[in-house]
């Protein structure tokens, strides 16, 4: 049930955190499988300090 909550949380924010010049499967699919692996917040944290420029 975690798995699934956590899923549809990462599809509600993807939009908000992935920038639209980054928009492609490749930066898609990191978000999600931060993600996945921790939890949403931390995910979400991980994936804006390794996509900084």
């Amino acid at each position: 049930m975690w798995e699934f909550l956590s899923l549809i949380v990462t599809l509600i924010t993807m939009p908000l955190f992935i920038k639209a010049d980054d928009w492609c499967w490749l930066s898609c699919l990191i978000y999600i499988g931060l993600c996945m692996v921790f939890t949403p917040i931390v995910g979400i944290i991980i994936y804006l300090l390794i996509s900084r420029r």
